[in-house]
């Protein structure tokens, strides 16, 4: 577009899927091309990307103007008022303990697991009832331990036990590119919702197309997909209701441990607290939760606990409220050599 001498620029979550220093010069282009006299239309996400590049915001909720401001007058506790239509203390539900026992045995633990993207071993433990965050930069390692046990990534070292037969065969993962592999884009809802549940809704092998609508109407109801979108194909969808279904498929198989990646990419902040209410809901049943994110904001908001992964290695782990959001930053930046 610049090619083209383009006046004005539209720029649509760029950088959704980028590291800390990739962010900075994508942000240093974009004040640049403003200098220069450009007019440049920034749609995002990462709330604190206002107070950096933007001069005035635009909230849209429901297809309807909600807010307009100066990004100079604006707050956080303002412009999460506006995307979701309530306070910024409801976006993280608090943390639950209905689905933990003091003292269980971990759904599933890591001793000594290495993998081709971890330059030092990983240990850790994942109790039922827990939300567990791993974030790092780009590349750091972070993702491994989900992708080691959900079988994505081979492990090299070590090993990964399960409480129980039950525990292993009920491992869900969600990758970081739903578009990719987190649904089948060009079927409706309701098919995409009931596919992994496919082996136990039919007879010989034959699926009966009635029973998996009725058995995926609770899953679509508790992820707040409404009725109209259940006929759609999942491409028509925004994407808060296409993370929905990434992450409400695996509910037909009533998993025991879910692994998320990039849980919340590309998704409102409405959608994102329906995402976190579902998410902690499950947990509070004694499902086990471990995300990874490179939204430290998310980490800090919903993790309980946090491992933090720089240069292929586990460099430090602590309750979530221990972390000031600098503090985590550079954790994440210089590995520990650099700390409040």
């Amino acid at each position: 577009m610049l090619a083209q001498d383009a006046r004005v620029l539209v720029l649509d979550e760029p950088t959704a899927a980028l590291a800390d220093s990739d962010i900075a010069l994508v942000h240093e282009a974009v004040r640049r091309l403003a200098r220069e006299g450009n007019v440049v239309l920034y749609i995002t996400h990462r709330l604190n990307e206002l107070d950096e590049i933007c001069d005035q915001a635009v909230v849209l909720r429901n297809g309807r103007l909600a807010d307009h401001f100066s990004t100079g007058d604006a707050t956080i506790t303002r412009v999460v008022h506006a995307m979701i239509g309530r306070n910024l203390d409801e976006l993280y539900p608090n943390s639950g303990l209905s689905g933990r026992k003091p003292g269980a045995q971990p759904a599933v633990s890591l001793r000594g697991v290495t993998t081709a993207g971890l330059a030092s071993p990983v240990g850790l433990d994942l109790r039922p009832g827990e939300v567990v965050a791993t974030c790092g930069q780009l590349g750091s390692g972070f993702v491994e331990p989900l992708r080691a046990i959900a079988g994505v990534s081979p492990v090299t070292a070590g090993s990964i036990a399960f409480d129980s037969e039950r525990t292993k065969a009920g491992v869900a993962y969600c990758s970081d590119d739903r578009q990719l592999d987190g649904f089948f884009r060009d079927l409706p809802v309701w098919e995409n919702l009931s596919a992994p549940g496919l082996a136990a809704s039919g007879l010989w092998g034959i699926a009966s197309a009635s029973k998996l609508r009725r058995a995926v109407e609770g899953i679509a109801e508790r992820m707040t997909i409404l009725p109209a979108y259940r006929e759609r194909p999942v491409r028509a969808l925004s994407g808060g209701n296409a993370q929905k279904v990434s992450i409400g498929k695996w509910l037909s198989n009533n998993p025991r441990v879910l692994l998320l990646e990039e849980p919340t990419r590309g998704v409102d902040v409405g959608a994102r607290a329906e995402i976190y209410r579902l998410l902690r809901a499950l947990a509070d049943e004694g499902l086990a939760v471990l995300f990874a994110s490179t939204d430290l904001d998310e980490v800090l908001g919903f993790g309980e606990r946090v491992l933090v992964f720089h240069g292929n290695r586990l460099v430090h782990e602590a309750p979530s409220r221990t972390f000031s959001r600098d503090g985590l930053a550079k954790w994440i930046t210089h590995g520990g050599l650099e700390r409040e």
